[in-house]
């Protein structure tokens, strides 16, 4: 993979241009055609070209964690990568996303930690229809929508919410309606119990029905009673506490 140059990169009012230019450079070839990943992290990136990103049909994987993007519609832009499947914008200032429906169809794999998000951001991607991973930790998330508003990640497998503000199980018990979420990980959101009022759970015994791995090391859990509507997650395999009190 080659390293991208001051040169190669179009320098614009307080950062960088991401163009056809900057990704040939980073991937290496003359060619757009032949473009399959791109590693444009840490080059100061404020916006994108976005027309010039329809030439890159082969295009798989794009990391563009660390830069300065925090425009909404950078999603939309990026929906001009037909094949993209893997997308790191970890590390910019996006506060709030649009996504255009029926767009990044072979996106699978979507990171967003270390933002400004917050928990209605799922509305939005719910319409990634075929997100299996998404990682939003570290930003400012404090709820998750009601189960009809992101019923739409029915392909999501891995979700990490880390450090975020879902203290209550009540904040992300819509989570539930993911059909097919089996890891789920809310480390350091200074979780204390989970507790629900109704102990027979939903609809037909539980929750989770696929989940098997749930990660929440790092929180305020005193002791495994607190945890009670546990034995609720019918399919879970494995309960990771460690660094709780």
């Amino acid at each position: 993979r080659a390293a991208v140059s001051e040169a190669d990169a179009l320098t614009i009012e307080d950062g960088r241009l991401l163009d056809g230019f900057l990704l040939l450079a980073a991937g290496g070839s003359s060619s757009p055609d032949d473009v399959v990943s791109a590693n444009l992290s840490s080059l100061q990136i404020i916006d994108v070209a976005d027309e010039d990103l329809a030439y890159f049909v082969s295009l798989d994987r794009l990391d563009l964690s660390d830069n300065k993007l925090n425009h909404a519609h950078i999603l939309r832009q990026m929906a001009k990568l037909p094949l993209i499947s893997s997308l790191n914008l970890a590390c910019n200032s996006i506060h709030t996303l649009q996504v255009t429906p029926h767009s990044l169809t072979k996106l699978e794999c979507l990171d967003l930690s270390y933002n400004s998000l917050r928990g209605d951001i799922l509305c939005e991607l719910a319409q990634l229809y075929n997100l299996v991973t998404l990682n939003l930790s570290s930003n400012n998330i404090s709820l998750i929508p009601p189960e009809g508003d992101i019923c739409g990640l029915r392909s999501l497998e891995q979700l990490t919410l880390d450090n975020n503000d879902l203290v209550q199980f009540a904040q992300w018990r819509s989570l539930d309606v993911l059909p097919r979420l089996r890891k789920l990980s809310l480390k350091s959101n200074r979780i204390k119990r989970l507790k629900v009022d109704d102990l027979h759970g939903a609809d037909g015994g539980g929750y989770f029905e696929a989940l098997e791995d749930l990660d929440l090391s790092a929180n305020d859990i005193v002791s495994c009673e607190q945890l009670l509507v546990v034995r609720l997650f019918r399919a879970l395999q494995t309960l990771r506490l460690s660094n709780n009190p």
